[in-house]
């Protein structure tokens, strides 16, 4: 397949960042964003449908009751003064 079918299928399967059609395309010349190869590999389980990664924050019952919610661990790195550089 030539490098530049591969660049666009590439596109049709989601990958945003820019794919160079080079010859060793297959040796992953190109840099891709993870959730973009995340995104394009689930549409293979999926019948070939390619869905918008989402997140999910919060499950609840059919009766609105929480029954799981995401609370990020956050933990400061950095001092407020620090972050002004």
């Amino acid at each position: 397949m030539p490098a530049s079918e591969v660049k666009s299928i590439s596109k049709r399967m989601g990958i945003t960042t820019d794919i160079r059609a080079v010859d060793a395309i297959a040796l992953g010349t190109s840099e891709v964003y993870l959730l973009d190869i995340v995104n394009a590999y689930s549409a293979f389980p999926n019948q070939g449908v390619l869905n918008q990664p989402f997140g999910i924050t919060k499950v609840e019952d059919r009766y609105g009751n929480t029954i799981t919610e995401y609370d990020p661990n956050l933990e400061k790195k950095f001092s407020e003064q620090s972050q002004l550089i």
